[in-house]
């Protein structure tokens, strides 16, 4: 099994489809509670929609922190 961005394992993740009418591209919320450097957040957006990585985020901005850098 692999590591996704945040450093844990893929299995403590959700995949989550984009809000963008019609995208069917799965964004990876990373759903472990302990990330290095994040503070009072929850979850973590280790992949999202490469098309709608502005709009298209499928969970609310106060509840997820975005790690992929783009």
């Amino acid at each position: 099994m692999q590591k996704a961005s945040c450093g844990h394992w893929m299995n403590e993740h959700s995949k989550e489809t984009c809000n963008a009418p019609g995208c069917r591209v799965k964004w990876v919320i990373c759903k472990n509670g302990s990330h290095h450097g994040v503070p009072g957040h929850y979850w973590v957006i280790c992949r999202k929609c490469p098309t709608h990585k502005d709009t298209g985020n499928p969970v609310a901005d106060s509840d997820a922190v975005d790690i992929t850098g783009v």
